[in-house]
């Protein structure tokens, strides 16, 4: 029986781990079970700040390609991975409104090319009909870059041209379809114009504010109703608010929430896996991240008065953190040039008793395959309903890509250490834990349909 690697399995691609044995139940992945075609699964993907990928002022097309190149490869083996849903953590373009560059003068470009870029990739889910679900991160609002030096910045900004007119419930990604419940429209704020001492610049007044910045959308897996909140970053009261009127009203279905900024990545030389749910010292102890403006816990709050109170909430996935690539060489546990650690776990119980996965997926700092940060890794989560286990992998799903300075290895290729191998801790990248009873309790499928109350 052949032992897969994380390079078998990047080399057969997520459908692999049912091609190479004949035995389902004896399939490994860096020494963990999972499930073969004939057993009862499926999958959740998870895309992680894209924000260098769509930057026009980066080397293009190449940076493009591994955005492209990870949409194309979930809508061309949705069927193997019994593809259920994508989700989006955030930062999905890096400067906003484009405030920072002036692109038509500077680059004979649209202001708005980042948001067309990332159009270009989102759309090749769009035509394949996979669910899907896109969450702010701060570089997708419009004042990200506002802040004036030795000054913080005011909460973040997203005014009506920006992130809802390109991804708003009446978008072409979410208008009309069945599985999408609609966005936090109803809630936001008119700014006052006031700008208090050290908090940068505020749109002037009368403007429209983060209205339509959360989502949610339906969807089934595993003869099971599932429920995916898109938080935005930093949430107001009024968006935990709207977030548990969406919670009351899909009682009981199985519950994804995903945010942009959450938990820490892991320290370095911090490579023990999470893999024990009933021990807190294993669990792995990932801090909640303080927001801002002015130390605004937004994380922690998430937790204690969203995630925590509702026990259905059993996953919540992040991004916007990682470690710096620099000095490498000096570190205890070195990866090596170009390779960051964006990946970590935490693994709390809600008020119920029961354990809450929250994982976090941010890989923009890794730069060995030459791309402007990200190298098209991103996060499988795989549900086996078999062995009542969630598998979580890390994988590139990349193509070949040609320009005039290099040649990437595609997605057939085996790589060579210390090039284009993903060197992270493997208890924070390829592990297995429980199925949670959140999953198990969940109503049976239905046909997706959302609930029309937010339209």
């Amino acid at each position: 029986m052949k032992e897969l690697t994380r390079r078998d399995f990047v080399k057969f691609g997520a459908a692999g781990m049912a091609a190479l044995a004949t035995t389902a139940r004896s399939q490994i992945l860096g020494g963990l079970p999972l499930a073969g075609s004939g057993s009862e699964f499926f999958t959740i993907a998870v895309i992680s700040d894209t924000q260098n990928y769509v930057d026009a002022t980066q080397p293009q097309p190449l940076n493009m390609s591994f955005f492209l190149n990870q949409t194309r490869y979930l809508a061309r083996k949705r069927h193997e991975l019994n593809l259920r849903f994508v989700t989006h953590v955030g930062d999905v373009v890096e400067h906003g409104d484009g405030s920072p560059i002036d692109y038509p003068t500077k680059y004979n470009l649209p202001q708005d090319i980042e948001w067309r870029n990332a159009m270009g990739a989102l759309d090749v889910l769009h035509e394949s009909g996979i669910p899907f679900g896109l969450t702010p991160g701060n570089h997708d609002y419009d004042n990200m870059y506002y802040t004036t030096a030795g000054e913080g910045y005011p909460p973040l900004v997203s005014t009506s041209p920006w992130w809802k007119d390109h991804f708003g419930s009446g978008s072409k990604y979410f208008r009309d379809k069945p599985w999408y419940g609609g966005a936090s429209d109803e809630v936001g704020y008119i700014s006052t114009g006031a700008a208090s001492e050290g908090t940068g610049e505020y749109p002037v007044s009368g403007t429209p504010c983060n209205y339509g910045l959360s989502s949610f959308q339906i969807f089934t897996g595993g003869n099971k109703q599932f429920l995916h909140i898109s938080l935005e970053m930093e949430p107001s009261n009024d968006a935990i608010a709207w977030a548990q009127k969406v919670i009351d009203t899909h009682k009981g279905y199985a519950t994804v929430v995903t945010t942009h900024s959450y938990i820490s990545p892991p320290a370095w030389g911090d490579n023990n896996p999470p893999l024990d749910p009933s021990d807190p010292a294993k669990r792995n102890a990932a801090a909640y991240l303080i927001g801002s403006p002015n130390g605004y816990n937004a994380a922690q709050n998430i937790w204690t008065d969203l995630i925590a109170p509702n026990n259905q909430i059993f996953l919540v996935l992040c991004g916007h953190s990682w470690t710096p690539t620099s000095n490498l060489t000096t570190l205890v546990e070195p990866c090596g040039p170009g390779v960051s650690k964006g990946e970590n776990v935490r693994i709390d119980n809600n008020n119920d008793g029961n354990p809450v996965y929250q994982v976090l997926s941010d890989y923009q700092g890794n730069t060995t395959l030459g791309s402007a940060g990200g190298d098209g890794w991103y996060r499988f989560i795989q549900f086996d309903l078999e062995s009542l286990k969630i598998h979580f992998y890390t994988l590139n799903a990349y193509e070949t890509i040609k320009t005039g300075q290099k040649v990437l290895a595609g997605q057939d290729e085996m790589y060579s250490d210390g090039t284009s191998d993903f060197d992270q801790p493997e208890g924070f990248s390829d592990f297995s834990l429980a199925l949670p009873v959140q999953v198990l309790s969940a109503p049976h499928a239905r046909e997706p349909k959302a609930s029309s109350i937010y339209r």
